[in-house]
């Protein structure tokens, strides 16, 4: 059971170990332990005999948004408030050697034997990064391509054009393929063709823990099959878009909307991003419902594409939202986003050029300078972006690969042309030598 904490004087703690065991503890507070020390010392017998230990003790601080995560692998005891609270302190084993623990105002506090403080580093080490790794997969971070969708002649969806371009964009180093987003012209796709087509993904090798599908539509039924699909296969996360065309249901609306999505699907391992694209949608995703989101649904909504390319919005979402992994609107905004907390991007254009977005993503998380890398994904992207992104896009790859099907697009797009796209190679110059090398 824990031990609870007998007297706070000041900046100072004290626990009763046992009928003559004290432990006082004070931060920063020397001077303070010095006099009691030496009052003892002074005090008339009859008395115990000293044990001060703090040249032989560690005091270790533990502390970040994935404590709890980590302190469960690090200790079996029940840490819940309910069982530990704020004036305990327990003797138990953290990281499998003895030690004392209890609360503290940004963490947990450990104190422990000298000797063992390299192993419990290391272990604690350990843990952190299996807790990273986890964090990774859960809150996803890192460049994410949201693909072109290849059609044939005659408006099938090009199943060998679609599993090459898949794996040649995951070869250039993207961490996460999004199908049937806004770039994969989802919305001209129907539901069976959307579920058969990432089917076709996974059959090909490609993991679905590296795929992020869209599956949000304007009925409610029609997401959660999209959802529950992708969820059963596998899939790292859905991404969706609010309920659109009744643009007046609002935030009430919208958190019934993914709230019911939720509980529909009922599936412990469903990973949600928001997707906010108010442009094309008609329907904001605030960051007043994102907050909402993951107050109700901390272990399921976990991300925020935001692809409105408002900053102001960003940086707003961060700030109400700060367990949501949020992807600014493309690498335009990659390094600023980074620096101001964002987790990545979700970009078209990793599509094309997504070895070198992935260079800078990495780069700059090493805090080191990007300047010239990131000023040329930027140009690369305004070249593209400037031609109408989908269709430019595709004209680049009918002609780097010769196959005439990359120019074809659903109604009510235009088909692309094969001079648009030799057109922007001519201005893409050297940084599209890479495009279509397998």
């Amino acid at each position: 059971m824990p031990l609870k904490a007998t007297a706070h004087i000041e900046a100072m703690s004290a626990f009763a170990l046992a009928n003559e065991d004290i432990l006082l503890l004070a931060e920063h507070a020397g001077e303070m332990l010095a006099d009691i020390k030496a009052a003892w010392h002074a005090a008339a017998a009859p008395k115990s005999y000293s044990s001060w230990r703090e040249e032989s003790w560690v005091w270790m601080r533990l502390s970040g948004p994935r404590l709890a995560e980590a302190m469960s692998a690090l200790c079996a005891l029940d840490m819940r408030p309910q069982k530990l609270g704020a004036d305990d302190i327990a003797q138990t084993r953290v990281g499998h050697i003895e030690a004392m623990m209890f609360y503290s105002p940004a963490g947990f506090d450990i104190l422990f034997d000298i000797a063992a403080s390299a192993y419990f580093a290391r272990a604690v080490a350990a843990v952190a990064r299996h807790t990273a790794q986890r964090t990774f997969m859960t809150r996803p971070q890192g460049t994410i391509a949201p693909i072109l969708t290849p059609f044939e002649d005659d408006g099938r969806i090009a199943r060998d054009l679609w599993i090459s371009h898949a794996k040649w964009v995951l070869g250039q180093g993207t961490h996460f393929l999004s199908p049937f987003g806004t770039t994969g012209e989802a919305l001209s796709v129907s539901l069976r063709e959307r579920m058969q087509a990432l089917e076709w993904l996974v059959e090909a090798g490609i993991a679905p823990d590296r795929l992020m599908p869209g599956t949000g539509v304007t009925a409610l039924p029609e997401s959660v099959e999209l959802s529950a699909h992708a969820v059963g296969l596998g899939c790292a996360a859905v991404m969706v878009l609010p309920s659109f065309f009744y643009t007046g249901a609002g935030d009430n609306g919208q958190a019934r909307y993914y709230s019911e999505l939720i509980e529909k699907v009922a599936k412990p391992s469903m990973r949600v991003i928001l997707y906010h694209i108010p442009q094309n949608s008609g329907v904001p995703v605030s960051p007043a419902l994102t907050a909402r989101l993951s107050k109700a649904f901390p272990d399921t909504v976990v991300a925020y594409k935001d692809s409105a390319g408002d900053w102001n919005n960003t940086a707003a979402v961060i700030a109400a939202a700060p367990n949501i992994s949020v992807f600014p609107s493309s690498e335009a905004q990659l390094t600023k986003g980074l620096a101001s907390g964002a987790a990545g991007c979700i970009s078209a254009t990793v599509n094309l050029n997504a070895a070198a977005i992935r260079r800078v993503y990495d780069t700059a998380r090493k805090g080191e300078d990007v300047a010239e890398a990131d000023a040329a994904i930027k140009a690369f992207r305004k070249v593209i972006q400037d031609a109408g992104l989908i269709p430019a896009m595709k004209a680049v790859l009918a002609v780097k690969s010769g196959d005439r099907r990359w120019l074809n697009l659903r109604a009510p797009h235009e088909n692309a042309t094969l001079e648009n796209g030799q057109a922007l190679l001519a201005a893409l110059g050297s940084a599209a030598e890479h495009i279509g090398r397998h």
